[in-house]
């Protein structure tokens, strides 16, 4: 299955006193990124449908990510379990990679 791609725009919120994007954020990212594509491929329509659990997240950080920048969260499913896709966030990047998954 191709990957899906999913853009977040960089919020100050989602800034640390550093002026960075908070490693944590980065999740809220993936989320938004995996529920984008299960609409994408017709596995989800409502919530109701997205009962999925995440059971382990690695990222490594590459280069810091700032206000008013994009975000490009690649999707793509690696197997499927009890009829599920597993969601496999692939890359989150600006210009330059900014992490991987």
């Amino acid at each position: 299955m191709a990957a899906v791609t999913h853009v977040e725009q960089v919020r100050f919120r989602d800034l640390d006193p550093m002026g960075h994007v908070n490693n944590a954020v980065f999740l809220t990212y993936i989320e938004q990124a995996r529920v984008a594509f299960l609409a994408e491929v017709g596995a989800a329509t409502g919530l109701e449908d997205m009962n999925l659990i995440v059971a382990r997240v690695e990222i490594d950080f590459k280069a810091p990510v700032r206000l008013g920048q994009e975000v490009e969260i690649a999707v793509r499913a690696t197997r499927f379990m009890s009829s599920s896709p597993v969601a496999a966030p692939t890359s989150a990047r600006k210009a330059t990679r900014a992490c991987s998954m």
